[in-house]
């Protein structure tokens, strides 16, 4: 049985409607409220640069630089919360024993350590899938070969991404610590599934990008209309929830893939 695309949005979109508020709950608290805050913590790294294209692309490195150093707490804070919101999201959807939300956070912090191993594993496994080709590419000297090996290297990367895609659900659904076991969940739940799980995840991306920038477009225009201080504020708030709004759509779609795929495995086995 191939990976069916429809079905697993119809079930994404039921799982959100049918928990909705609890949904509504883990995602204001552990999704809207740390991206709001860092984006009101957060200076803006964009203020004062210089217009020079190569100096501007040399001071926004160092000012991302400059802000990961002086604020990674931040970021780390906000990761946690992201992670035991996104794990206890998980369970509330398609743990078979129905979790109250106490529970289900309960099993998101139990889980957290292993879903930031697991993403730990996963990047550098990203990493080197598109480092290690780009760099043979460049050792060779021939901008033929270098091309191609970085084309290589993003097609590496986007195979390695849909393959480990379903990590995460296995932490958080079939509770499964070992981010290692996970992985490899993962790698036998998607096999013989890649094109499709990439072009449903393609889709829901593209629809994503397109949804925001339309409406960040439309009330840009009305925030426009207050102070630039209001407008700073507004746009946060804005940015802040369409992002909680994708983050839990991401998930359910997650664990859409995930129910579809295992149950297809547990038949076939």
């Amino acid at each position: 049985m191939k990976f069916d695309m429809g079905r697993a949005w119809s079930q994404a979109t039921k799982m959100l409607s049918t928990n909705r508020d609890l949904v509504l709950v883990l995602a204001g608290v552990f999704f809207f409220l740390p991206l709001l805050a860092l984006s009101l913590t957060l200076p803006d790294v964009m203020a004062g640069l210089p217009k020079d294209p190569e100096a501007q692309q040399a001071a926004l490195m160092a000012a991302f630089e400059q802000l990961l150093t002086d604020y990674w707490w931040a970021f780390l804070l906000a990761e946690v919360f992201s992670g035991i919101g996104a794990l206890a999201l998980l369970a509330l959807l398609r743990d078979s024993s129905r979790p109250t939300l106490a529970e289900a956070l309960k099993l998101g912090g139990m889980a957290v350590v292993s879903y930031f191993a697991a993403r730990i594993l996963v990047s550098i496994a990203l990493l080197l899938a598109l480092s290690i080709p780009a760099s043979l590419g460049a050792v060779a000297g021939i901008p033929a070969v270098a091309i191609l090996s970085e084309g290589i290297g993003v097609g590496l990367v986007m195979y390695l991404f849909v393959r480990l895609s379903l990590t995460i659900p296995t932490i958080g659904i079939e509770r499964v610590y070992s981010p290692i076991t996970a992985m490899v969940r993962s790698w036998r739940l998607t096999k013989g599934h890649s094109l499709r799980l990439l072009a449903f995840y393609f889709l829901i991306g593209v629809c994503a990008l397109v949804i925001y920038l339309v409406v960040s477009m439309i009330f840009g225009l009305v925030f426009a209309l207050f102070g630039e201080e209001s407008q700073a504020i507004l746009a946060s708030l804005l940015a802040s929830l369409l992002a909680a709004a994708m983050l839990s759509v991401m998930v359910a779609v997650l664990a859409a893939a995930h129910r579809q795929l295992a149950h297809a495995k547990s038949e076939n086995a």
